[in-house]
């Protein structure tokens, strides 16, 4: 029997940017937009990012079982892919104590399509109230939206807000405190 696959198949260029890159470029703009009062970071992250299923409270030998034979179905898909995972989070440099976890985000050899973990309340503001906390991203155009939707929504403008207002009040308590000093 004879097929054809290359209706099925993509053999375009396409821009395979690294997803880090587009989301420092992004952060670059979130750098220089509050006068350096609010900074982002994407830095490599080695965590979890879901939580692990729990086990069941009783155990036979039927689920060693099917253990056994989930795990061996597991190890048919790809083997040697490697995953990129990276966390963004903006901050105030007046208080290295606090910071604000963004999104986390994930990709294989090819960059695309990248995932991201977006923080419940950030994705809530940024996508028409539908809580969408894991966002898969096809190509650089799709992830520059999807930022550029999650650091001008409701949620990222107040916790952004917020960090100036930090900064400020680190800075006042500062300056109070070399006002208390006697001079020398």
């Amino acid at each position: 029997m004879a097929f054809d696959l290359r209706e099925g198949l993509d053999f375009g260029d396409i821009d395979l940017t690294p997803p880090e890159q587009v989301i420092q470029a992004i952060l670059d703009q979130v750098n220089r937009e509050p006068r350096g009062l609010v900074e982002g970071s994407l830095e490599p992250y080695d965590g979890l990012l879901e939580e692990p299923a729990p086990y069941p409270p009783l155990f036979s030998a039927c689920d060693v079982t099917n253990k056994a034979a989930a795990a061996a179905r597991k190890a048919l898909g790809r083997c040697g892919d490697e995953t990129h995972t990276f966390l963004c989070s903006v901050f105030t440099p007046a208080c290295s104590s606090y910071r604000f976890r963004v999104l986390f985000v994930r990709y294989g050899l090819a960059s695309w399509p990248a995932r991201l973990y977006v923080e419940a309340g950030v994705a809530y503001s940024a996508f028409a109230n539908v809580p969408r906390s894991s966002i898969v991203c096809r190509t650089r155009e799709e992830l520059e939206e999807t930022m550029v939707s999650i650091f001008t929504s409701q949620r990222m403008l107040d916790e952004m807000q917020y960090l100036i207002r930090v900064h400020q009040s680190a800075l006042a308590g500062e300056v109070a405190r070399k006002a208390e000093q006697p001079s020398s």
